[in-house]
This record gives C-alpha cells, structure tokens and sequence, in this order.
C-alpha cells in the first residue's frame, strides 16, 4: 500500500480560537475585534484555502487535546467553524445525498500520557497493556471512542460535550475511528518498563523549562494515518 501525504504549513493565525459563523465569541477568546485589519484579512485568506485542501483531502485526522481543553475551552468553537465552512465548501463542489462529508476521519486524543489524562483512562477502565516487556498502557482500541466522549464531557469551561454530536452529524459512522496518542510516551527508566508510580515522561526545571526524562514512546503516532490509507484504498479496518 502507498500513501501520499501532503504537508499544507500555515500561519499561526489561522488556528487561532474563533467562533464559528453567526456564533459569539466565547468569554475570553481571542476573538475580540481588535489588531490589524489587513492581517485578520490575510489569515482569513489563509483559513479559505486550508479549507479548500481539506476539502479535496479523502481523509482528515482531528487532533482533540483535552488539557488545552481544560484550560482554555475553545476546541468546540474551533472544530464547528471548521466543520461549517468545510461542508460548505463540499456540498458545493460535490453535493451530498444526505448532508455528511465524504471523508474518512480519524479522531486522536493527544497527550495521552500526561497525568491527567492517564489517571482518566485508568479510573474509566479504559485501559489495556502491550504484550511487549516495557508493558505499556493503551486505550482499547473498542472503548477510544467512549474515552473520547468522557473527556468531552469533562470540560468545565467549554462545549467540548457538543464536539461529539457534530462528528456524528457531518460524518458517516463507520468512516470515523477513535485513537489515543502520545508523541512522547511514558517513562520507563532503568528498569525498562512502565510503573505506576512514576510514568510522566516530562520535568519541569528551575527555569520553568519542561525537558523529556527518558526515551521517547510514541503511541499511536503512525497507527491512524495507515487506518485511513486503508480506508481510502477500499480495505477494511
């Protein structure tokens, strides 16, 4: 199986929180009226043609973090003024006979390793363990997407609860799949495998710095770009 990925590297800005159309901004938000008109212009710009690559692509990974979620609140904000201008963009090129995108989703809860997110996990049941020596903890693959929900209900500032609903309404159900990932993975130290009792993979120095203590582990990094390869390529999984 070959897979071509394109990269579309764009500004900053045009992944900053705002509502969605004909929506408020959110208390605190960034979208507060102020700045230069003629960059908001450009970064609008910038939005229109991330849109349209989303639009031609045949599948979308939507990366859901649940401690930027916790503190700032935005993600429902973000994600359905995406999800609008995206479908618009599509059933104008391509129709659609029952008002869903065409694409295959996957959806990834990232920093799956950080304490808060973990100890989620783990108090849900939510977990399972490799095979391999270092025995390290995964969400199972059945229970992803109802790990995902729990932590869109969790958060107390946002409407993050509402995330799962407008999946379920623009996408076809059995073109989505639920992942939990970590680009560091947990710490294993000198004896090789994960412990309980010190896990987190990051420390925080003097400075405030934050730094990697021990060897990377990524999770499920690679396993949702190759789900939608196959997907694309008409095999199952």
């Amino acid at each position: 199986m070959e897979v071509n990925i394109e990269l579309l590297d764009s500004p900053g800005a045009v992944y900053a929180s705002k509502a969605a159309p004909n929506q408020s901004a959110p208390a605190g938000g960034d979208n507060l009226g102020f700045g230069d008109e003629t960059e908001e212009a450009h970064s609008e710009g910038d939005e229109d043609k991330v849109i349209e690559h989303l639009a031609g692509c045949d599948g979308i990974i939507y990366l859901f973090d649940p401690t930027r979620e916790r503190r700032e609140g935005d993600s429902y904000s973000y994600f359905q003024r995406t999800l609008l201008k995206l479908s618009r963009q599509v059933f104008r090129d391509r129709g659609s006979a029952d008002a869903r995108l065409p694409q295959h989703l996957a959806v990834c809860v990232t920093k799956f390793d950080a304490p808060e997110v973990y100890r989620r996990a783990r108090v849900g049941g939510y977990l399972s363990y490799d095979d391999s020596p270092q025995m390290l903890p995964r969400v199972r693959e059945d229970s992803a997407g109802h790990f995902f929900s729990e932590l869109c209900k969790d958060s107390k500032v946002g409407n993050a609860d509402l995330v799962l609903g407008s999946i379920q309404k623009y996408f076809h159900p059995d073109r989505v799949r639920y992942f939990a990932s970590s680009a560091v993975g947990f710490y294993l130290g000198d004896s090789d495998r994960f412990t309980e009792n010190d896990y987190w993979n990051i420390s925080k120095n003097a400075d405030g710095t934050m730094q990697i203590r021990g060897r990377v582990w990524p999770i499920n990094i690679v396993e949702p770009v190759l789900w939608l390869g196959r997907r694309v390529n008409g095999s199952a999984g």
